[in-house]
């Protein structure tokens, strides 16, 4: 992929949200994954997209120096209501716009826990952008197995069907979590970032992993031994 979208997306502006506090795999952003802290793969994947702005917004004073280290900007610290387990990326997101007077522009929102995306996966996001005219596109990954393959199961034991699955099959996907990509002025006024112009960007199995606990990590880490 080539920086040319950038005509039509305007600036570029990367947001890496890494806040300190993680409950299922503690101080994850900054543990060390592949000889780097986790944090440090997602803005080397940024900068290497050519992107215009590569921010990191963070609660936590190590991790702001890990970024600034590794290359980003961290022109504040995330107020503290924003860096909870309840919190939401769109406010995340909301609050570095406005902080930031990234009104116009593009969003790449990236987060730390998707290590193995590339900057060509955030560069195909942006071309999909410019080649469909669509003002969102977001990063996913085909279903490991088909939804149809699943059952609920009784209180006797007995397995029913639990979806009605068309025919031919569908290609079934879920949002990854590597790229989410979208115009600075949609994302303010929907406030969400699946519209209904929105395109997805498919990227591979071993790309997807999105890492949320220590089964997650040491997938992560024995894909990246082979790849990296």
């Amino acid at each position: 992929m080539t920086v040319a979208s950038q005509s039509t997306v305007g600036d570029r502006y990367g947001l890496i949200t890494a806040r300190g506090g993680s409950k299922r795999l503690p101080g994850k952003n900054s543990r060390i994954l592949c000889g780097k802290p986790m944090l440090v793969w997602t803005v080397e994947a940024a900068i290497a997209a050519g992107l215009d702005h590569v921010v990191v917004s963070t609660d936590d004073e190590e991790l702001a120096d890990i970024a600034r280290q590794a290359g980003a900007d961290v022109p504040f610290l995330r107020p503290t209501e924003l860096a909870t387990d309840a919190a939401d990326s769109v406010d995340v997101a909301q609050h570095a716009i406005e902080a930031l007077g990234w009104q116009h522009g593009t969003l790449i929102l990236l987060q730390p826990t998707s290590p193995l995306r590339t900057a060509e996966d955030i560069l195909g996001c942006l071309d999909l952008m410019t080649e469909t005219g669509s003002s969102s596109c977001i990063s996913v990954g085909e279903l490991a197995r088909p939804p149809d393959w699943t059952y609920s199961l009784t209180d006797d034991g007995r397995l029913l069907p639990a979806f009605a699955i068309p025919r031919p099959r569908p290609r079934y996907v879920q949002p990854n979590g590597a790229v989410y990509a979208i115009a600075c002025s949609r994302l303010l006024d929907k406030r969400r970032f699946v519209l209904e112009d929105t395109r997805a960007y498919v990227m591979p199995h071993e790309r997807s992993i999105d890492i949320d606990d220590e089964l997650d990590f040491r997938l992560a880490e024995m894909l990246m031994r082979h790849h990296v």
